[in-house]
């Protein structure tokens, strides 16, 4: 019988399993057509818990929901999770697993210009999803003209019927969302970047340091051997890809 032997040769999970929560951020995190959870940030998790010889249970959520639960639930973690000030003492943190830049779009031919964060204050509405990082980004730069949306799918929609004259989108979510509403390229313009920030994956804080640390050596290993690179694509910046020679 294979499947005793297997258990007896593979050494069990050490660090205690996790339940890993995400919410639709493609290309990062999303809902595949059959419910199960896939993106480049799922795969990554996944990679680290094989590492780990544990199993990888990921539930797709409202951000706030899954915020909420791995807060409050120990043996739960979050991601993909920006570490803002406020957040930072609310979890443990293992990554950078990806790297996202929130930006301002505006509708082409607009005669939005933005030199200046001054003049993005002062710009006409902006568009958000309420209660995200980009919109906590916003309250903490002082900016008054901000309108919030449930969901990225409706801060576009106010932004085409010219409810509002700028979306705060991100480098990786904005073109699925414009290539899911079948939005024709050159419309919808990024005008101004506000913030490249690294995206982490956030344990509740009765982790256990030894856990923390397997996940983050789990994490600097895939990206040494070069798997990290496989599953992210190319292209990314020094800071989160290991240096090789030649």
């Amino acid at each position: 019988d294979h499947g005793s032997a297997d258990q007896h040769t593979a050494p069990a999970c050490a660090v205690g399993e996790i339940v890993f929560l995400t919410e639709e951020l493609y290309p990062f995190s999303y809902a595949g057509p059959d419910g199960v959870a896939r993106g480049q940030s799922v795969e990554v998790v996944r990679d680290l818990v094989r590492r780990l010889n544990c199993t990888a249970e990921i539930r797709v959520l409202p951000w706030s929901v899954a915020h909420d639960t791995a807060v409050a639930t120990p043996g739960y973690a979050v991601f993909s999770t920006v570490k803002t000030p406020e957040r930072e003492a609310r979890f443990s943190w293992v990554g950078p697993i990806a790297l996202l830049e929130y930006s301002l779009y505006a509708k082409n031919g607009s005669t939005v210009l933005l030199p200046s964060l001054e003049a993005a204050r002062n710009a006409g509405a902006i568009a958000v999803v309420e209660g995200d990082a980009r919109h906590d980004f916003l309250v903490k730069n002082n900016f008054s003209n901000i309108r919030t949306y449930p969901s990225d799918e409706e801060c576009l929609e106010a932004l085409m019927d010219g409810s509002v004259s700028l979306w705060m989108g991100t480098s990786a979510t904005t073109p699925g969302t414009l290539a899911r509403h079948a939005v024709p390229g050159g419309t919808v313009i990024p005008v101004y970047t506000l913030l490249r920030t690294e995206l982490f994956i956030a344990f509740n804080r009765e982790t256990s340091a030894a856990t923390i640390d397997a996940y983050q050596d789990a994490l600097d290993a895939s990206k040494a051997d070069g798997t990290f690179a496989r599953i992210t694509g190319a292209g990314l910046p020094a800071s989160l890809s290991p240096s090789v020679d030649g």
